[in-house]
């Protein structure tokens, strides 16, 4: 719709990026502004409906308590003022926009943050049964996946068509979260969910979310005591499959290593770029951005990219990618490229 092109990033010729600095976003059909009246009366009324919905669980509920979110508020805002994201205005979610009400059926997602209704929500016992599992500490798991979502909910994130969506009960609402693009269609009782970029996004959010998680317990000593603390950490860096997204960091950290050996830059300086898109909404399906990359990427890779759901297609993406042959001979398209990526990463550094 004309909406989703008015979003995210626009590139001019020298590659320099003119940045929308708000991160959370809805717009209507005709591509306009929503009110932000009625979003925030749709968001407070989606909440007080699920959080009744929400299962009692006061052993959560005192986790929950246990976790200081003002420190963990401030390491987010952060990371989102280095992106020239308003700190008083990131989308950070307190503990009254988390609910305990996704299914606890074996094998069911532990959290998801949802764009539209803007809340966290979570399985208390799908955390503990997957902490079991993989011998991990239960509480400090918890804190590990509500950085994951809560990382979700401060990158930019848009809406369009949510209101005729809600009007009409059926229609198309166009998504964007961080990277990930996706459509929720519905029609009479028949829905569909298509998403872009999301595996990508999710290797992100992830590694976003256990540098958050590893500085929050270095700032708060009493949750630190948790039990096998070091263990936990350990494992968080360990990428040896006993963490979700395992593979999508695996991926991403490949990533990141070869547009730095491509382009003479360090890897950190590739990875605080990435975080700046993530928060400020770069559009791997823009345009604009395709052609500029063309010349450093092989034909289709962004598509590739964009369809990928599965480890094995992930390392398969990334093991034939060579981004040194591509632009050996384009000294200049090469430098311009590291200024672009240097000039996004130096708030971050």
């Amino acid at each position: 719709s004309d909406a989703f092109v008015k979003q995210g990033w626009r590139f001019d010729s020298s590659l320099r990026l003119k940045m929308n600095k708000i991160n959370r976003e809805h717009f209507n059909l005709s591509g306009e502004s929503e009110n932000e009246n009625w979003v925030a009366g749709f968001e407070e009324g989606s909440r007080k409906r699920i959080m009744k919905q929400s299962e009692n669980s006061p052993e959560f509920e005192e986790l929950l308590a246990k976790i200081d979110f003002n420190s963990l508020r401030e390491i987010f805002s952060n990371i989102a003022e280095k992106s020239g994201v308003d700190s008083e205005k990131i989308n950070f979610l307190n503990p009254e926009r988390i609910s305990n009400s996704l299914s606890s059926k074996e094998g069911e997602r532990m959290a998801e943050f949802s764009i539209m209704e803007n809340i966290i929500y979570a399985s208390h016992e799908e955390i503990k049964r997957y902490s079991s599992d993989m011998g991990l500490n239960k509480d400090l798991m918890v804190l590990q996946v509500l950085c994951h979502e809560e990382t979700h909910a401060i990158s930019y994130t848009s809406c369009v068509g949510l209101k005729e969506f809600i009007r009409n009960k059926n229609g198309v609402i166009e998504t964007q979260s961080g990277f990930s693009i996706g459509t929720i269609q519905k029609e009479n009782e028949s829905s569909q969910f298509n998403s872009l970029f999301r595996f990508f996004d999710e290797g992100v959010t992830e590694k976003i979310a256990r540098e958050i998680t590893s500085e929050y317990l270095d700032k708060n000593p009493d949750f630190s005591k948790t039990e096998n603390v070091k263990e936990f950490e350990d494992v968080l860096y360990s990428k040896k499959g006993k963490m979700p997204y395992d593979g999508s960091v695996l991926f991403l950290e490949g990533f990141i290593k070869k547009i730095g050996l491509a382009v003479g830059l360090d890897e950190e300086t590739v990875w605080h770029a990435i975080i700046r898109g993530k928060i400020e909404g770069i559009n791997f399906n823009d345009t604009e951005f395709k052609n500029s990359f063309s010349e450093m990427f092989p034909p289709n890779f962004f598509y590739d990219l964009s369809k990928v759901s599965s480890d094995g297609q992930m390392f398969n993406l990334i093991e034939r990618l060579d981004l040194r042959e591509n632009i050996k001979n384009k000294p200049s398209f090469s430098e311009k490229i590291k200024t672009w990526i240097s000039d996004l990463s130096s708030k971050i550094s």
